[in-house]
């Protein structure tokens, strides 16, 4: 896990971050990186804010924490600015990405499930999460970092109704990162992610996920 608190990170430290690593590559690899940033600077701005801040400042700080725990691929970096993209804009990304890049951006967007009930957009999206981080490590990376800071955000609510919706809904992932993708990365060569010290803070998540939803 990195040092460095990315909940102190201002916008402009988060974008000097990324600016810095996509200077790291050749012109073409570069053009598309700095497309991706810009597209999520833009299309995020006027999001609603959270409680840790503006939502730009979530959707920025998913790849600076890939970069900060060892994880530097082009793909997963820049297919992890599309996120929280709708439709129209994963249609525009396939436009300007190869087929691998396209695969992971397919499988992190959440899809529109709006026209069903609660519990079955619950079950559906809890669906593609488990075929996300199944299908794709570089996928499961992303999910992961979207959790890790979406933690930031749990933390700082003290809203009892909020902890027992946060941990319905993300008792069943973490099991999956446990139990998958975890799994997946250690035997996998090349990933430089601390693996124990992340399975560390997942499990704690998971028991305190547990007991918040034991009826009282």
């Amino acid at each position: 896990m990195a040092n460095k608190d990315l909940a102190l990170f201002t916008k402009a430290d988060l974008e000097k971050e990324l600016k810095v690593f996509i200077e790291t590559f050749s012109e073409a690899p570069k053009k598309k990186l700095s497309c991706a940033l810009n597209f999520a600077i833009k299309k995020y701005a006027d999001y609603p804010h959270r409680s840790d801040g503006p939502f730009i400042n979530h959707v920025l700080r998913v790849p600076v924490w890939l970069l900060q725990n060892g994880i530097t691929s082009f793909p997963i970096i820049i297919a992890s600015f599309y996120r929280y993209a709708k439709e129209d804009a994963v249609e525009m990304a396939h436009h300007c990405y190869e087929d691998k890049i396209k695969e992971i951006i397919k499988l992190i967007t959440e899809k529109d499930y709006s026209d069903k009930e609660k519990e079955t957009r619950f079950d559906l999206r809890l669906s593609d999460f488990e075929n996300a981080v199944e299908s794709s490590i570089e996928a499961g990376l992303i999910l992961l970092s979207d959790y890790f800071d979406s933690r930031i955000d749990f933390i700082k609510n003290h809203d009892v109704d909020k902890k027992i919706n946060w941990s319905k809904y993300n008792e069943p992932r973490i099991q999956l990162f446990l139990e998958k993708l975890l799994l997946k990365i250690e035997i996998k060569q090349g990933i430089d992610l601390n693996v124990r010290e992340i399975s560390g803070i997942l499990r704690k998540d998971l028991d305190f996920a547990k007991q918040t939803l034991q009826p009282v």
